[in-house]
This record gives structure tokens, sequence and C-alpha cells, in this order.
């Protein structure tokens, strides 16, 4: 028996290989250390199993406008070198290809920029780090709403 999407019926993720292309494809996860974004980096890995896909993760520094700046910075970046290591040792230990990129600026902006400026094909992101009664966060709603490429919000 197949699965009808028209009637709210969900694809497995085995089906959901079998639909998709064999080409290689490049897949942006923006990372921010919480548990929500490890467990979108655990379900783009099992997505790209048995596939060439390429996973891409950023870190975002927010901009800092304070006396301190330079310090907060250092501590941002060594945070973020912290989290997009780790999500490298997930993705080598199956065999995953894996790259990373920490940049600064406003979240939602810099990683539309950085996918338009680096020929991704698809962002995988989490719904929100925050345990608030919205669906979304506001940089997953930004992406969602101004991304080019197709969007998979992971909840």
């Amino acid at each position: 028996m197949t699965k009808n999407l028209r009637h709210g019926d969900g694809l497995s993720l085995n089906t959901l290989k079998k639909r998709v292309s064999k080409k290689a494809r490049t897949i942006l996860i923006p990372m921010d250390g919480s548990e929500n974004s490890f467990r979108v980096l655990r379900y783009a890995i099992r997505r790209a199993e048995g596939y060439s896909d390429r996973l891409v993760g950023t870190y975002v520094i927010p901009q800092i406008i304070s006396q301190n700046s330079k310090e907060i910075k250092k501590k941002f970046k060594k945070n973020g070198e912290k989290i997009l290591n780790k999500a490298k040792n997930q993705c080598q230990a199956h065999n995953i290809d894996f790259s990373s990129k920490i940049i600064q600026g406003n979240p939602g902006t810099k990683i539309i920029d950085f996918a338009n400026k680096n020929k991704i094909d698809e962002i995988i992101i989490g719904h929100s780090n925050q345990k608030s009664g919205s669906f979304m966060g506001s940089t997953a709603n930004y992406i969602v709403n101004k991304s080019k490429f197709p969007v998979t919000v992971i909840k």
C-alpha cells in the first residue's frame, strides 16, 4: 500500500530517498549548539547516507556592539568551532562529507546570503531553540520565507 500525501499520510525516509534523484546535493545546516540543531544534523546524516550528499554546517556569530566586543566575539568563535567540530566528527563517523563556516551578522540574512553564494541545494533547519509556544523561531521563519531553495524544518 502506498501512502498519499494529499490525505495527510507522511513518507518514510526510505521512500523519500527512493524518490529523490541520486545527484549529489549540498545541504546547509545552520547550527547553534542546541540539542535541536544536533537532531537536525542526525536527520541530515540519515538522509545523506547512501548518496554523495555534502553537508555544510554554519554557525553565526551575532553582530555585537559593546566595549568588550572583541572578547565576546572570541568566545562566540571558540564556541562555534567546538560545535562545528562535533558536527564534523558525527559526519565522519558515517562517511559523510562535511565542511563548515563561521559567519558573523544577523543569522537569518547571513544564512540566506551564504546559501546564495555557495550553491546550496537545500537548507535543513530546526524549528526553534526556544521553548516558546510558537512553531518557528525568528531565524527559521525568516529562512523559510526568504529562501530560494527548498527548506526542511525539523521539529
